[in-house]
């Protein structure tokens, strides 16, 4: 009789020993999943920062690029001025490299880019690449009406947008 009684209370604690290790094995197997569910979402959002510096980075060439090639565009003739209006941003985006580019003139005298040919103009150039947009501006300085002189210490960054 003492033997079955011994045999019950093995069994007992085998049972609890049992249980424990399986509860054990589960609390692992949980902290397991957690950290490889964050180790993923960590590399998703490295992944994400870093395609929007990328294009980031592009916008601003981009940007910067398309000053010059507007500025050239419209640097031998008046007629441009009574093409565009002040403070307008062209219509049709262009595609540059990667993103989209658009531009517009200001007349920042009197509001007018028609009414003299002679009048300072800013040039601002706006690219988008995915998410980033940069936008860019310079001072452009008519002689005879014709020639559009670029100061180039007045090339800046614009606020985004």
């Amino acid at each position: 009789m003492s033997w079955s009684k011994q045999s019950r209370g093995q069994r007992a604690g085998c049972t609890r020993r049992r249980g424990s290790v399986y509860v054990f094995v589960l609390g692992v197997t949980a902290l397991l999943v957690v950290f490889g569910v964050s180790g993923v979402l960590l590399a998703r959002s490295v992944a994400d920062r870093n395609t929007l510096l990328d294009d980031q980075a592009s916008a601003t060439l981009l940007a910067q690029s398309h000053l010059e090639i507007v500025h050239a565009r419209f640097s031998g003739g008046a007629s441009w001025r009574s093409a565009h209006q002040h403070n307008t941003w062209s219509s049709q985006p262009e595609t540059l490299g990667p993103g989209e580019v658009t531009y517009k003139f200001n007349d920042n005298l009197d509001g007018s880019l028609s009414d003299s040919t002679t009048d300072p103009v800013r040039l601002y150039t706006r690219a988008q690449v995915g998410e980033a947009v940069r936008v860019f501006s310079i001072e452009l300085t008519c002689y005879d009406g014709l020639i559009l002189v670029p100061d180039r210490a007045s090339l800046r960054r614009e606020t985004d947008g």
